[in-house]
């Protein structure tokens, strides 16, 4: 059973101690399809994390007209680690400056894209194997 929005902002701040990023401002918002579609372009997007690194602050969206039933923590855990690594990714794309051929560019820009995502759900169902739902709410079993 998916908790109460409050008690999901609280695991977000737990993890974000966890994660070492409790010195950021992160935002979570409940939305629908069309309010995904707003924010990230894409209605079905089950999740989508907005991040600004000089600013510290970040936005998670949950789309509560995909299944969050069985995997809403994991989808948090998923958003929390593109905070994480946000350096990593930002820096990787700059690589990209460098290649002229805008063609090569998009097709190396969207193979990275996609290996990213890869590494990040490896990472984040290591990290909820560690660190499970159940540590931060007794309700989510």
């Amino acid at each position: 059973m998916l908790p109460p929005k409050e008690k999901l902002e609280e695991i977000v701040k737990g993890l974000a101690k966890i994660m070492r990023i409790q010195d950021w401002d992160i935002e979570l918002k409940l939305v629908n399809k069309y309010e995904m579609q707003e924010e990230t372009e894409d209605k079905d997007n089950i999740a989508a994390c907005y991040r600004n690194r000089k600013l510290k602050n970040a936005t998670i969206w949950l789309n509560m007209d995909k299944d969050q039933e069985n995997n809403w923590y994991l989808n948090i855990v998923h958003e929390m680690y593109h905070i994480v690594t946000d350096d990593w990714h930002y820096h990787v794309h700059s690589l990209l400056d460098f290649i002229k051929d805008e063609s090569t560019n998009q097709i190396l820009g969207n193979i990275m894209n996609i290996y990213y995502e890869q590494a990040i759900e490896v990472i984040a169902k290591g990290f909820t194997n560690a660190y499970p739902a159940t540590n931060f709410i007794k309700e989510a079993t």
